[in-house]
């Protein structure tokens, strides 16, 4: 279990990151127990241009590259975020789009280390 000390500290520094969340994430957190959310918590706060992983999907709207950072709690979702960009309004920061199901993230991960994603096929779900 993540102490209330770390969670705090997390969304701090997710705040002088200028991290902001989705509506649809804000939403979802409430849905899950509270261990998860602590979780998600301290991964948000470890966002940064260069923290997590790299995902080949890039947002329809802006352009820019997803990256997603997978919380130490296995039961947690993997959350997912961009850069924001000048026309979200916000000033610089990133923006947390999504919470994705670990089984699907897994899934995802299992196709693209088999080279799926590098595919005629893969190619155009991840690049449109």
């Amino acid at each position: 279990m993540v102490s209330r000390a770390v969670v705090v500290a997390s969304i701090d520094a997710a705040r002088a990151a200028g991290v902001l969340l989705s509506p649809a994430v804000t939403a979802e957190l409430q849905t899950l127990p509270e261990d998860q959310r602590a979780a998600i918590a301290v991964a948000v706060g470890q966002i940064g241009p260069d923290s997590g992983e790299r995902v080949r999907f890039r947002s329809p709207r802006t352009g820019e590259q997803y990256r997603a950072i997978v919380p130490a709690n296995p039961d947690a979702p993997v959350v997912s975020y961009r850069p924001l960009k000048p026309d979200d309004k916000h000033g610089p920061g990133f923006l947390v789009t999504g919470l994705i199901d670990r089984s699907a993230w897994d899934g995802y991960k299992a196709a693209d280390g088999a080279g799926v994603l590098d595919s005629a096929l893969g190619r155009l779900v991840t690049e449109g």
